[in-house]
């Protein structure tokens, strides 16, 4: 408050006049309840080659001063050198004096900051990384604050939008009706009386939350491994009749039973009586995420890819999605499941149970209608669809699955950072304007399957490339064997030629006929293909011998053992 007052009392007339509306922006953005009523996230730092000096300015007259240089922020959000300093000729720090409305500035400089140009750290200091700091100053152009801290510049971004609470703690759901709010998170169960209300007061018995809170019978549970029952303002742990290896995360009523959902199974519940019923579905292996009844049939996903319909009487069909499904939702007309999973958002038609992937929007965790809009939650941020197009509303957040809610005007979303609490009329009042579409490869999926089976064909044609070819190899090699006349000669040729050759069935091999044709062909000459061979095969050594080699290397060419070299050969 004591910045507020001394920069009101110091502002000149002349700048309220002419700039009336920034800067009393610029006065409520600099107060410490004016950023704590709304959220104030880190968007960018900006580096530069020497430390910044300070920074100056409004809406699109911002400049920043480092030693030697004087930048100036662009269209594109990027800081701009528009002017040289002689750091021993200039003063430390610039400052815009006067301006037009064509937007053209003069610049003066001094030795120190001015006093009024220093921004109190109560004003912005919460939101600053490390410990106090002094001489901090800022620029602001609309929404965003841009202030010179340490030699860097970061810009923050205030949306008016949506608050956090339970900030810096995992909150993992939200239960919210007319008369209590129940805010899990992974180190508290928090408790309010409105939905609007946020306060400190805990529900004690249980410390963390690992699936969903809600309302059955009049009474209240919470899903948290084990199954807990609010009584007299204390979780207590339902305890069944026999032993439960449960990892409960969601209950739901339909008609007159009750289904539960663990990691492990699904089935119905007696919470009346603390007994488990039956198991309808049941997986030792894959976790199960979601289940979601519309009218008679029950959809449950699991890590498994598969969607599991299940409706009394009849045998449980799968729908094979290809992507582990976190979430299922149904269109407004209900004629379609809308499914968040690993992959994207699918659409499941639920005449003929056909999925189609619909936004490659890779971590999408869960998904609810608000006012026909689809809001989607994902491991990396929230995003809206409208008009068919994915609009990005609250980026870089890793939000958890179960921690979409909606309840009157607020949207919840629980994130590792806190609890994003969205005001639906500021979300939908400029959608189109406020937030930038995300582009998708067009049809991305079918791409990739076009380009796999255009590699698979390619490969394929590749591969009768290679076989034809060796074909005509052999083909060729045949020919030339064929026509080279069999005799000891030509034997002895080839041979040498070929150290593979050591036998007479591999010399039959090699001129396409058999041992006996071989042979057939040499008495002719009255010899053998063995008295050949033999004869080959002692030259061979002689020459080897001469050639000073060992008698391994020997025994390995003629195939020979040593021993018999020894005592035949030499």
């Amino acid at each position: 408050m004591y910045f507020y007052v001394n920069f009101v009392l110091n502002m000149t007339y002349s700048v309220l006049k002419n700039y009336i509306f920034i800067k009393t922006l610029l006065i409520l953005l600099m107060c410490s309840s004016f950023l704590q009523a709304q959220d104030t996230i880190l968007a960018r730092i900006y580096t530069f080659d020497e430390p910044v000096s300070n920074l100056d300015g409004h809406g699109d007259k911002i400049i920043a001063r480092t030693p030697s240089k004087l930048y100036r922020l662009g269209k594109d959000n990027e800081f701009e050198k528009i002017q040289d300093l002689d750091p021993l000729k200039v003063e430390k720090y610039t400052w815009i004096g006067k301006d037009d409305r064509r937007g053209n500035f003069t610049t003066y400089h001094t030795d120190y900051i001015i006093r009024t140009r220093i921004i109190s750290y109560g004003g912005i200091g919460a939101f600053l990384p490390g410990y106090h700091h002094d001489k901090i100053t800022i620029a602001v152009d609309g929404s965003v604050v841009y202030a010179m801290f340490r030699g860097n510049i970061l810009r923050y971004e205030i949306t008016p939008f949506y608050k956090i609470k339970n900030r810096w703690e995992s909150v993992r759901n939200v239960y919210v009706d007319d008369s209590i709010k129940i805010t899990s998170t992974y180190s508290a169960i928090y408790k309010d009386s409105s939905y609007d209300v946020f306060g400190l007061d805990t529900i004690k018995g249980i410390n963390y939350s690992s699936g969903e809170a809600t309302k059955i019978n009049g009474k209240y549970y919470l899903c948290s491994d084990n199954l807990f029952r609010l009584e007299n303002n204390r979780w207590n742990p339902v305890n069944f009749s026999f032993q439960s290896n449960h990892h409960f995360r969601k209950l739901v009523a339909h008609k007159k039973n009750t289904y539960f959902l663990s990691s492990e199974c699904f089935g119905r519940i007696d919470l009346e009586n603390n007994q488990i019923i039956d198991t309808i579905l049941l997986s030792e292996k894959n976790e199960y995420f979601d289940i979601a009844w519309l009218d008679n049939r029950a959809f449950v996903s699991n890590k498994d890819g598969y969607i599991y319909v299940y409706e009394e009487g009849k045998p449980i069909s799968k729908v094979f999605i290809g992507s582990p499904v976190y979430d299922i939702n149904f269109s407004l007309n209900n004629k379609e499941a809308i499914l968040a999973s690993k992959a994207g958002i699918y659409k499941m038609t639920l005449s003929d149970l056909r999925a189609t992937l619909l936004y490659p929007l890779y971590d999408a965790l869960q998904t609810v209608f608000v006012e026909g809009e689809l809001i989607v939650t994902t491991s990396h941020g929230l995003y809206m669809v409208h008009d068919n197009q994915v609009r990005e509303i609250i980026p870089r957040t890793e939000f958890n699955k179960y921690g979409l809610n909606v309840f009157r005007e607020l949207i919840y979303a629980g994130s590792i950072e806190g609890l994003f609490v969205i005001d639906k009329s500021l979300l939908l009042n400029d959608i189109t304007n406020s937030f930038k579409a995300v582009e998708f490869s067009v049809n991305s999926s079918n791409n990739i399957l076009t380009v796999s089976i255009l590699i698979a064909l390619l490969l394929i044609f590749v591969v009768i490339l290679f076989i034809q070819n060796r074909k005509n190899k052999k083909q060729v090699i045949s020919n030339v064997r064929k026509s080279v006349s069999i005799n000891p000669d030509s034997i002895r040729q080839i041979v040498l030629e070929h150290s593979t050759l050591i036998s007479v069935e591999a010399i039959a091999e090699y001129f396409e006929t058999s041992t006996v044709q071989l042979n057939r062909i040499l008495k002719k000459y009255n010899t053998s293909g063995l008295a050949v061979l033999k004869s080959i095969k002692q030259d061979i050594v002689k020459d080897m011998i001469a050639q000073g080699k060992s008698l391994e290397e020997i025994s390995k060419r003629v195939g020979y053992s040593i021993n018999y070299i020894k005592r035949n050969l030499l």
